[in-house]
């Protein structure tokens, strides 16, 4: 990773800073080059033109008189041109130009020799020199080979007194010196810029080595962050780097910044996980507890249901005694003579009735009993719901926090560029789990409500069942009150035969006020048991309830116990 990065910045630097420097370079040749060949250029012409006007001057000033062709030989004055030789050699000295005179189209003169040292006479200029000079009187200049030699070269014409043009005067500068300028300049610019280039290399290379050393520096403190090390060291140099106030510096303060954030990211999530497992243990207690609440109340509905199959079963006998009590009235009427057998039958029954009654109210105490007890079980489940329902709230906050956390770290890490993808794939896996623990909170309080709902009903049912037993001891009391009277009404039958008649009406009535009273037991009997088994139903939801709050207890406590082993990869 550490050679990447080095060839990424300063090999790359240095690379585009040789090319650019090459193709600087290069231009400068090429533009040099051009204003060079430009200026020689410039110069030669210049040159060649003042040599040829003052060759021409040099002529008129050592030879006087007219030009003019006299036979086959052309004259400056008395002077024939082929006399003029060693003025041509002199003008050839002091300007380094070759000169000739030409007779019409054809050299008579010249200070040009060839190889053997021959001069160049009886030469002819080309159709084309000769169409612009002596025909049309322009002055021709060219380039064109003389004797094996490039030359640049200005031909202007002769005339005579008349304005005719009877002559060419030929001036010549080689090219092979322009070019000899030409690349001396060039060798001379290429010396010079391969100094300066070396030197700005060298400037070049210490000022990136300064730029890409603490660059490496970083990095490598960004690969320790990259595996999960969050510790700080001497080592690192960080400390040098944040006294700069270039970008290097911006750079070492936003990582260090990024590692404080970080590692309080992590310790504040560090905390919030051991309060979750925390409130996860407590949770689970507290649905153990309400479980064997549950089952103490389940057990006391089976105790209700056993007492109001005891009380159906009475009140069955009481009835049928009731009935046989009708038969014995009704005998009573037609059969005088057996009355004493038929009141000691009628005390006998008394006595069981009675019995049946005290019973019966024993029983109805037993249930009031047994319903308090359900009913102090259902408000402390109630109580016990409502702290479960506050410990899922504080959890729902945690995990809000978590994830609120987890956030910040994945804008952090995101920050970080791709050095901070293991920290975006932590700070993810913390979300999700924040995220499962605010689902699993949500279900349990889901649950308690539904589990406090349940219990307010229970509690309703049972003001009814209390309601119900206090009926039925109001009956089970008017019940004895009539036995009561019928022990009293047998004794006065000793003494009062005379109103057995007026008794048996009575009696008669009695029974039949303890056939509806007994009815109305009944009905209040079956009224229990239903009652019974709607408490037993209810208690047996509530255990389920019981069952999935431990079940997500369990869940919750094992998200914490990962979360905790996540966290605990960093090193800070």
């Amino acid at each position: 990773m550490k050679k990447l990065v080095q060839r990424s910045i300063k090999n790359r630097l240095i690379s585009g800073v040789v090319a650019l420097t090459i193709i600087m370079v290069v231009a400068l040749i090429l533009l040099n080059n051009y204003t060079i060949e430009d200026i020689v250029e410039t110069t030669v012409n210049d040159k060649l033109e003042g040599d040829h006007e003052m060759g021409l001057r040099v002529v008129e000033n050592n030879f006087s008189g007219n030009w003019h062709i006299l036979g086959d030989e052309l004259y400056k004055g008395n002077v024939t041109a082929d006399e003029m030789t060693g003025t041509l050699d002199n003008i050839q000295e002091s300007t380094g130009s070759v000169a000739t005179i030409f007779k019409g189209d054809t050299s008579v003169a010249s200070n040009l020799t060839d190889s053997e040292g021959e001069r160049a006479i009886g030469t002819q200029v080309d159709e084309e020199v000769s169409q612009t000079v002596l025909e049309e009187g322009e002055r021709f200049t060219g380039q064109i080979e003389i004797l094996g030699t490039p030359h640049e070269v200005m031909y202007s014409p002769i005339e005579n007194p008349e304005g005719e043009e009877i002559g060419i005067w030929f001036t010549g500068v080689p090219i092979d010196d322009v070019n000899n300028l030409i690349n001396q300049g060039n060798m001379s610019f290429i010396f010079f810029s391969s100094i300066i280039i070396i030197i700005a290399l060298i400037l070049f290379y210490i000022a990136i080595n300064k730029i890409v050393k603490p660059i490496k520096g970083l990095t490598s403190l960004l690969d320790k962050f990259s595996t999960l090390d969050l510790s700080s060291s001497e080592e690192d140099n960080t400390n040098s780097y944040l006294k700069r106030s270039d970008e290097i510096g911006k750079m070492a303060k936003a990582m260090m910044n990024m590692q404080e954030a970080v590692v309080q990211l992590i310790k504040n999530i560090n905390d919030k996980s051991n309060q979750v497992t925390s409130s996860a243990e407590e949770l689970s207690a507290n649905a153990e507890e309400n479980t064997s609440a549950a089952n103490e109340v389940s057990k006391a509905v089976e105790e209700i249901a056993q007492g109001a199959t005891s009380q159906a079963e009475k009140t069955d006998q009481s009835s049928n005694v009731t009935e046989e009590l009708g038969k014995i009235i009704e005998k009573e009427q037609s059969c005088v003579d057996s009355l004493n057998q038929a009141i000691e039958e009628v005390t006998n029954k008394k006595e069981e009735g009675t019995e049946a009654v005290k019973n019966l109210h024993e029983k109805t105490n037993e249930t009031n009993s047994a319903i308090k007890e359900i009913t102090e079980v259902i408000e402390k489940t109630h109580s016990r719901t409502q702290e479960i329902k506050e410990a899922s709230s504080h959890i729902t906050d945690i995990a809000e926090q978590t994830n609120l956390l987890a956030l910040n770290a994945s804008i952090e890490a995101a920050r970080a560029g791709e050095h901070g993808q293991g920290f975006a794939v932590v700070a993810n896996e913390i979300r999700q789990l924040a995220e499962k623990s605010n689902e699993y909170s949500e279900n349990i309080l889901n649950n308690i409500d539904g589990l406090n709902k349940q219990a307010n009903d229970a509690v309703k049912t049972m003001e009814n069942v209390k309601q119900i037993i206090k009926e039925q001891s109001v009956y089970v009391e008017e019940t004895g009150s009539k036995f009561d009277g019928i022990s009293n009404a047998i004794e006065g039958v000793e003494s009062q035969l005379s109103e057995l008649n007026e008794f048996g009406k009575e009696m008669n009535n009695k029974k039949q006020e303890i056939i509806n009273a007994l009815q109305d037991l009944s009905s209040i009997a079956e009224e229990n048991s239903s009652s019974t088994e709607e408490i037993s139903s209810t208690v047996e939801e509530q255990t389920a309830s019981m069952d999935e709050i431990a079940s997500a207890s369990e869940q919750l406590t094992k998200l914490a116990e990962e979360m905790q082993e996540e966290i605990n990869k960093f090193s800070y």
